[in-house]
């Protein structure tokens, strides 16, 4: 026979509680290391890509290019 006081029937709520969120922030992280996975594997497999976020962000060129930098949105 197990008897429960009042004290660890809410320990247990908290416990609970707890063990939800942490499982919820496990979620998301996974969720976002899933996203750099592919955003990883896309980046190694799909030239256009690389080629893209090299220009765009690195300011990047290929050789014999002029590129021009405005501020027009």
């Amino acid at each position: 026979m197990i008897f429960f006081s009042q004290n660890s029937y809410i320990k247990i709520l908290e416990y609970q509680k707890t063990t939800d969120e942490l499982r919820a922030e496990i979620k998301k992280h996974n969720d976002t290391a899933q996203m750099y996975r592919e955003k990883a594997h896309s980046l190694a497999t799909d030239r256009e890509t690389l080629e893209r976020i090299a220009r765009e962000q690195y300011g990047m060129k290929k050789e014999k290019e002029d590129v021009f930098i405005t501020d027009i949105p």
